[in-house]
C-alpha cells in the first residue's frame, strides 16, 4: 500500500501543527504558504 498523499494550503497557527501531525502519521504532507519559515519548519518535520 503507498503512502498517503496530502496537499496543504496554509501553514500558519493552525496549519503547521496540523500538517506537523499527519506527517507523524504517516502522511506525505506537501504545504503551501506565503511565509518561508512556515516552509522550512515543515520541510524540518518531513514535508515538502
Amino acid at each position: 500500500m503507498s503512502t498517503p498523499k496530502i496537499a496543504w494550503i496554509g501553514l500558519g497557527i493552525m496549519g503547521s501543527p496540523m500538517s506537523e501531525n499527519l506527517l507523524k502519521a504517516g502522511y506525505s504532507v506537501t504545504g503551501y504558504t506565503l511565509e518561508q519559515d512556515k516552509l522550512d519548519r515543515l520541510a524540518a518535520a518531513g514535508g515538502t
